[in-house]
């Protein structure tokens, strides 16, 4: 269970609880409806008294995560883990998040620890991430994913079908050539910094 009871803990410091734990995604409140899914979510740690009412939960969190390639949106699944390092301490919040500048809050003698673990989740996964190094991401004409083939977008449709003519053509009119060769955008649509997998 992710709601622990800390009453066989709380009459010494230093006793502790081992944990080992595997919430589903539900429990953490991750939306199976975002575009990024977790699966094979796990917990393996403990959670020890601090003294003065305080809680310290500590351990390794792992998850499988899949979401589509930032360039051809092929879904990528890889593996993910975080370091958890968490402090609890008694008392109520005006929000309901349980975190505070101090750490997270409880009441009585459960730890909630499901708040931990979703943002330590979510703070665990890249920003972008692309299923190979030379992905060559979708056409901006069709959509084919070009690393299945090469489309005949340049051949069949006239260069102005492509939603980036119009930007392009104004950088071609611009009085100051130079400042429009500044301006050029990275037309194969690859991001500059991003995640690679495998």
């Amino acid at each position: 269970p992710v709601l622990i009871d800390i009453l066989p803990i709380s009459h010494h410091t230093g006793d502790f609880l081992e944990l080992d734990l595997a919430p589903s995604s539900a429990e953490l409140g991750l939306d199976p409806g975002d575009i990024a899914g977790f699966s094979a979510i796990s917990f393996s740690g403990r959670i020890e008294n601090t003294g003065k009412g305080s809680y310290r939960l500590d351990g390794k969190l792992h998850a499988t995560l899949t979401e589509p390639c930032a360039r051809c949106l092929v879904p990528v699944t890889s593996d993910l883990a975080a370091d958890v390092s968490e402090d609890y301490r008694p008392g109520l919040l005006a929000t309901n998040t349980g975190l505070d500048e101090e750490g997270y809050r409880y009441e009585g003698h459960v730890i909630d620890i499901r708040q931990a673990l979703h943002d330590n989740l979510l703070l665990s996964e890249p920003q972008k991430i692309v299923c190979s190094p030379d992905c060559q991401g979708l056409c901006p004409v069709c959509g084919q994913n070009l690393n299945l083939g090469h489309c005949t977008c340049g051949d069949d449709h006239p260069d102005q079908e492509s939603p980036f003519s119009q930007l392009k053509q104004l950088l071609q009119d611009w009085p100051d050539a130079n400042l429009a060769h500044n301006m050029e955008v990275n037309w194969n649509g690859k991001p500059q910094t991003e995640m690679v997998q495998g």
